[in-house]
Protein backbone atom coordinates (compact mmCIF):
# COMPACT_ATOMS: atom_id res chain seq x y z
CA UNK A 1 0.00 0.00 0.00
CA UNK A 2 1.80 3.16 -0.67
CA UNK A 3 1.29 5.59 1.77
CA UNK A 4 0.25 9.58 1.21
CA UNK A 5 2.51 12.00 2.72
CA UNK A 6 0.26 15.00 3.67
CA UNK A 7 1.03 19.01 4.90
CA UNK A 8 -0.03 19.70 8.19
CA UNK A 9 -2.31 22.60 7.59
CA UNK A 10 -1.21 24.12 10.81
CA UNK A 11 2.36 23.99 12.50
CA UNK A 12 0.39 23.59 15.98
CA UNK A 13 3.48 22.90 17.82
CA UNK A 14 6.66 25.07 15.56
CA UNK A 15 5.27 27.24 13.10
CA UNK A 16 5.71 30.79 11.33
CA UNK A 17 4.29 32.91 14.36
CA UNK A 18 7.26 35.06 15.87
CA UNK A 19 7.04 33.72 19.67
CA UNK A 20 10.53 32.20 21.19
CA UNK A 21 9.35 28.83 22.64
CA UNK A 22 7.29 26.62 23.71
CA UNK A 23 8.17 23.99 26.72
CA UNK A 24 6.16 20.73 26.80
CA UNK A 25 6.10 18.06 29.90
CA UNK A 26 9.80 16.38 29.73
CA UNK A 27 11.83 19.30 28.73
CA UNK A 28 11.71 19.33 24.66
CA UNK A 29 11.25 22.55 23.57
CA UNK A 30 9.36 24.00 20.44
CA UNK A 31 11.30 27.15 18.69
CA UNK A 32 9.18 29.09 16.45
CA UNK A 33 10.64 31.13 13.52
CA UNK A 34 9.17 34.21 11.26
CA UNK A 35 11.39 32.16 8.48
CA UNK A 36 11.92 28.00 8.54
CA UNK A 37 12.21 25.32 5.89
CA UNK A 38 9.12 23.60 4.43
CA UNK A 39 8.05 20.29 6.01
CA UNK A 40 10.29 17.53 5.04
CA UNK A 41 11.59 14.47 5.61
CA UNK A 42 14.92 12.68 4.64
CA UNK A 43 16.76 15.43 5.11
CA UNK A 44 20.40 16.34 6.75
CA UNK A 45 21.80 18.59 9.61
CA UNK A 46 24.90 19.35 10.61
CA UNK A 47 26.82 21.53 13.07
CA UNK A 48 29.93 22.94 11.41
CA UNK A 49 31.58 25.74 13.51
CA UNK A 50 28.45 26.13 16.05
CA UNK A 51 26.27 26.41 12.81
CA UNK A 52 23.67 23.85 12.10
CA UNK A 53 23.43 23.59 8.46
CA UNK A 54 20.33 21.84 6.72
CA UNK A 55 20.08 20.47 3.29
CA UNK A 56 17.80 18.46 1.16
CA UNK A 57 15.05 16.34 1.66
CA UNK A 58 11.18 15.21 0.13
CA UNK A 59 8.38 17.23 0.52
CA UNK A 60 4.61 16.52 0.63
CA UNK A 61 4.04 14.59 -2.55
CA UNK A 62 6.60 11.71 -1.77
CA UNK A 63 7.40 11.86 -5.42
CA UNK A 64 11.06 12.17 -7.03
CA UNK A 65 9.77 15.83 -8.55
CA UNK A 66 8.90 16.91 -4.90
CA UNK A 67 13.00 16.95 -3.76
CA UNK A 68 14.77 20.15 -2.44
CA UNK A 69 18.22 21.09 -2.56
CA UNK A 70 17.80 24.22 -0.35
CA UNK A 71 20.38 25.41 2.53
CA UNK A 72 19.13 26.26 5.94
CA UNK A 73 21.12 27.95 8.81
CA UNK A 74 20.03 27.78 12.42
CA UNK A 75 21.88 29.08 15.61
CA UNK A 76 20.82 28.37 19.30
CA UNK A 77 18.29 31.37 19.92
CA UNK A 78 17.94 32.74 16.40
CA UNK A 79 15.15 32.40 13.35
CA UNK A 80 16.42 29.98 10.47
CA UNK A 81 18.02 31.56 7.44
CA UNK A 82 18.03 30.63 3.90
CA UNK A 83 21.56 30.38 2.88
CA UNK A 84 21.95 31.43 -1.12
CA UNK A 85 25.83 29.68 -2.15
CA UNK A 86 27.80 31.64 -4.45
CA UNK A 87 27.48 28.48 -7.03
CA UNK A 88 25.29 25.97 -7.81
CA UNK A 89 24.38 23.30 -5.27
CA UNK A 90 24.11 19.32 -5.93
CA UNK A 91 21.08 18.24 -7.11
CA UNK A 92 18.11 18.00 -5.31
CA UNK A 93 17.88 14.49 -3.33
CA UNK A 94 16.62 12.48 -0.34
CA UNK A 95 17.77 9.96 2.36
CA UNK A 96 21.23 11.52 2.05
CA UNK A 97 24.11 11.72 4.58
CA UNK A 98 25.51 14.46 6.23
CA UNK A 99 28.31 14.91 7.79
CA UNK A 100 30.80 17.39 9.58
CA UNK A 101 34.68 16.96 8.78
CA UNK A 102 37.58 19.62 9.49
CA UNK A 103 35.04 22.57 9.03
CA UNK A 104 32.92 21.71 5.93
CA UNK A 105 30.09 19.98 5.23
CA UNK A 106 30.08 16.11 3.22
CA UNK A 107 26.77 15.72 1.42
CA UNK A 108 26.87 12.01 0.61
CA UNK A 109 24.68 9.94 -1.63
CA UNK A 110 21.16 9.98 -1.68
CA UNK A 111 18.12 9.97 -3.87
CA UNK A 112 17.17 12.12 -6.65
CA UNK A 113 14.62 12.15 -9.62
CA UNK A 114 16.93 10.29 -12.00
CA UNK A 115 17.60 7.25 -9.33
CA UNK A 116 20.18 6.83 -6.94
CA UNK A 117 23.16 8.95 -6.48
CA UNK A 118 26.80 8.29 -5.33
CA UNK A 119 28.22 11.70 -5.78
CA UNK A 120 29.89 13.33 -2.85
CA UNK A 121 29.80 17.17 -2.43
CA UNK A 122 31.45 19.58 -0.17
CA UNK A 123 30.05 22.88 1.38
CA UNK A 124 32.66 25.38 2.83
CA UNK A 125 30.70 28.11 5.15
CA UNK A 126 33.91 30.12 5.52
CA UNK A 127 33.29 30.18 1.33
CA UNK A 128 29.53 29.47 0.88
CA UNK A 129 30.83 27.70 -2.15
CA UNK A 130 30.17 23.54 -3.21
CA UNK A 131 32.63 21.37 -4.24
CA UNK A 132 31.76 17.82 -6.33
CA UNK A 133 34.53 15.24 -5.19
CA UNK A 134 35.96 13.69 -8.52
CA UNK A 135 35.61 9.92 -9.11
CA UNK A 136 38.76 8.42 -8.24
CA UNK A 137 39.08 4.60 -8.30
CA UNK A 138 36.69 2.26 -6.94
CA UNK A 139 33.47 3.92 -5.17
CA UNK A 140 29.94 2.39 -3.20
CA UNK A 141 27.03 2.22 -5.41
CA UNK A 142 24.68 4.94 -5.13
CA UNK A 143 21.95 4.35 -2.24
CA UNK A 144 19.21 6.13 -0.22
CA UNK A 145 18.83 6.14 3.91
CA UNK A 146 22.31 5.08 4.88
CA UNK A 147 24.97 5.84 7.92
CA UNK A 148 27.86 7.69 7.75
CA UNK A 149 30.15 9.65 10.31
CA UNK A 150 33.48 11.34 10.50
CA UNK A 151 35.86 9.40 12.78
CA UNK A 152 39.94 9.05 12.81
CA UNK A 153 40.51 11.45 9.94
CA UNK A 154 38.18 9.46 7.36
CA UNK A 155 34.36 9.59 7.34
CA UNK A 156 32.14 6.16 7.11
CA UNK A 157 29.27 4.85 5.18
CA UNK A 158 27.18 1.76 6.08
CA UNK A 159 24.57 0.20 4.38
CA UNK A 160 21.64 1.76 2.85
CA UNK A 161 19.00 1.00 -0.01
CA UNK A 162 20.02 0.23 -3.17
CA UNK A 163 19.01 -1.05 -6.73
CA UNK A 164 19.12 -4.22 -4.90
CA UNK A 165 17.40 -3.39 -1.72
CA UNK A 166 18.83 -3.00 1.78
CA UNK A 167 22.72 -3.32 1.89
CA UNK A 168 25.47 -3.98 3.79
CA UNK A 169 28.76 -3.03 2.69
CA UNK A 170 31.10 -0.43 4.57
CA UNK A 171 33.42 2.03 3.05
CA UNK A 172 35.92 4.47 4.68
CA UNK A 173 36.53 7.73 2.27
CA UNK A 174 39.55 9.36 2.90
CA UNK A 175 38.85 13.22 2.24
CA UNK A 176 42.37 14.15 1.64
CA UNK A 177 42.70 11.75 -1.22
CA UNK A 178 38.87 11.37 -2.55
CA UNK A 179 39.11 7.51 -2.55
CA UNK A 180 37.18 5.48 -0.99
CA UNK A 181 38.41 2.04 0.67
CA UNK A 182 36.17 -1.48 1.39
CA UNK A 183 36.20 -2.32 4.49
CA UNK A 184 34.66 -5.86 6.36
CA UNK A 185 30.85 -6.15 5.68
CA UNK A 186 28.57 -5.34 8.20
CA UNK A 187 27.48 -9.17 9.74
CA UNK A 188 24.15 -8.15 10.89
CA UNK A 189 22.89 -8.04 7.36
CA UNK A 190 21.19 -5.27 5.15
CA UNK A 191 20.54 -2.13 6.71
CA UNK A 192 19.35 1.01 5.95
CA UNK A 193 17.55 3.77 8.10
CA UNK A 194 20.51 2.86 10.67
CA UNK A 195 23.03 5.22 12.26
CA UNK A 196 26.60 5.63 12.99
CA UNK A 197 28.67 7.47 15.37
CA UNK A 198 32.19 7.70 16.31
CA UNK A 199 34.06 7.00 20.17
CA UNK A 200 37.57 7.00 19.55
CA UNK A 201 38.87 4.48 17.60
CA UNK A 202 35.47 2.53 17.59
CA UNK A 203 32.56 3.09 15.30
CA UNK A 204 29.16 2.18 16.40
CA UNK A 205 26.36 0.87 14.64
CA UNK A 206 22.54 1.05 15.80
CA UNK A 207 19.48 0.46 14.29
CA UNK A 208 18.60 0.11 10.89
CA UNK A 209 17.62 -3.71 10.39
CA UNK A 210 14.51 -4.24 8.27
CA UNK A 211 13.23 -7.13 10.27
CA UNK A 212 13.53 -5.21 12.84
CA UNK A 213 15.80 -6.99 15.17
CA UNK A 214 18.20 -3.85 16.46
CA UNK A 215 20.91 -4.29 18.65
CA UNK A 216 24.40 -2.38 18.99
CA UNK A 217 27.54 -3.17 16.78
CA UNK A 218 30.91 -1.85 17.13
CA UNK A 219 33.48 -1.67 14.78
CA UNK A 220 37.43 -1.36 16.22
CA UNK A 221 39.20 0.65 12.95
CA UNK A 222 42.59 -1.28 13.45
CA UNK A 223 41.70 -4.35 13.45
CA UNK A 224 38.61 -4.12 10.88
CA UNK A 225 36.10 -6.18 12.81
CA UNK A 226 33.00 -5.85 13.73
CA UNK A 227 31.30 -7.06 17.30
CA UNK A 228 27.76 -7.59 18.49
CA UNK A 229 26.89 -5.72 21.70
CA UNK A 230 24.48 -7.19 24.18
CA UNK A 231 23.47 -4.64 26.41
CA UNK A 232 20.88 -4.78 29.14
CA UNK A 233 17.70 -2.52 29.09
CA UNK A 234 18.72 -1.34 25.26
CA UNK A 235 15.86 0.25 23.35
CA UNK A 236 13.10 -0.68 21.11
CA UNK A 237 14.36 -1.83 17.51
CA UNK A 238 14.00 1.22 15.01
CA UNK A 239 15.35 2.34 11.52
CA UNK A 240 15.10 6.35 9.82
CA UNK A 241 15.55 7.70 13.71
CA UNK A 242 17.27 10.58 14.79
CA UNK A 243 20.34 10.32 16.10
CA UNK A 244 23.55 12.95 17.04
CA UNK A 245 26.69 12.07 18.70
CA UNK A 246 26.58 14.74 21.97
CA UNK A 247 28.36 14.43 25.50
CA UNK A 248 30.49 11.89 25.01
CA UNK A 249 27.23 9.62 23.86
CA UNK A 250 25.05 9.12 21.19
CA UNK A 251 21.38 10.11 21.80
CA UNK A 252 18.57 8.87 19.68
CA UNK A 253 14.93 9.75 18.86
CA UNK A 254 11.89 7.99 17.49
CA UNK A 255 11.66 6.63 14.02
CA UNK A 256 10.06 3.37 12.62
CA UNK A 257 9.65 0.51 14.83
CA UNK A 258 8.42 -3.49 14.20
CA UNK A 259 4.59 -1.55 15.09
CA UNK A 260 5.05 1.76 13.71
CA UNK A 261 6.03 5.10 14.78
CA UNK A 262 8.09 5.76 17.98
CA UNK A 263 8.37 8.81 19.73
CA UNK A 264 10.53 7.68 22.68
CA UNK A 265 14.34 9.10 23.24
CA UNK A 266 17.92 7.29 24.30
CA UNK A 267 21.02 8.17 25.24
CA UNK A 268 23.92 5.82 25.38
CA UNK A 269 27.09 6.52 27.26
CA UNK A 270 30.04 5.90 25.62
CA UNK A 271 32.29 5.23 28.79
CA UNK A 272 30.33 2.30 29.81
CA UNK A 273 28.05 1.21 26.85
CA UNK A 274 24.63 1.90 28.99
CA UNK A 275 21.63 2.85 28.28
CA UNK A 276 19.66 5.41 29.64
CA UNK A 277 15.79 6.20 28.57
CA UNK A 278 15.23 9.97 28.09
CA UNK A 279 12.15 12.35 27.70
CA UNK A 280 9.68 10.95 24.76
CA UNK A 281 9.15 13.50 22.29
CA UNK A 282 5.82 15.12 22.08
CA UNK A 283 4.87 13.10 19.33
CA UNK A 284 6.14 10.61 17.20
CA UNK A 285 8.52 11.01 14.26
CA UNK A 286 10.57 9.03 12.25
CA UNK A 287 12.73 10.56 8.93
CA UNK A 288 13.65 14.03 10.83
CA UNK A 289 17.17 15.05 11.08
CA UNK A 290 19.01 16.23 14.38
CA UNK A 291 22.50 17.90 15.29
CA UNK A 292 24.51 18.87 18.11
CA UNK A 293 23.72 23.10 19.58
CA UNK A 294 26.25 22.11 22.20
CA UNK A 295 27.85 19.85 24.41
CA UNK A 296 24.82 18.53 25.70
CA UNK A 297 21.74 20.59 23.28
CA UNK A 298 20.34 19.48 20.01
CA UNK A 299 18.30 20.73 17.69
CA UNK A 300 15.92 18.33 15.65
CA UNK A 301 13.29 19.55 12.44
CA UNK A 302 11.06 17.57 10.21
CA UNK A 303 10.24 14.55 9.69
CA UNK A 304 6.78 12.27 9.46
CA UNK A 305 4.24 11.31 11.77
CA UNK A 306 1.04 9.52 12.31
CA UNK A 307 -2.07 10.81 10.61
CA UNK A 308 -5.66 10.15 10.64
CA UNK A 309 -4.67 7.79 7.31
CA UNK A 310 -1.03 6.75 7.07
CA UNK A 311 1.36 9.71 7.47
CA UNK A 312 1.93 13.08 6.90
CA UNK A 313 4.69 15.68 7.27
CA UNK A 314 6.04 17.62 10.34
CA UNK A 315 7.15 21.55 9.58
CA UNK A 316 8.46 21.85 13.69
CA UNK A 317 11.37 23.07 15.22
CA UNK A 318 12.50 21.52 18.86
CA UNK A 319 15.51 22.14 20.89
CA UNK A 320 16.27 19.57 23.87
CA UNK A 321 19.42 19.93 26.72
CA UNK A 322 20.22 16.43 27.89
CA UNK A 323 19.71 16.49 31.63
Amino acid sequence: MQVRFRRLVCWALAGCALLSSVAWAGGWKAVESTTSPSPRFGHTMVNVGGKVYLFGGAGERHSPEDLFNDLWGYEDGLPWQEITPNNPPPSPRKGHQGVEHEGKMYVIFGMAEEGFLNDVWVYDPATKVWVQVPKVGLWPEGRRFHAATSCAGSIWLLGGFGSGGPLNDFWAFDPSEGTWEKKADFPGGGVYGASLSCAGEIILAYGGDPEGRGGLWAYKIGEDRWTYKEIEGAPPPRRCHAAVTVRDGLLISGGFGPEGLLGDSWYLSFEDLSWRELDPLPLKLGCMAMAPLGPSKVVLFGGVTVAEKGFQLWGGTMVYEIP
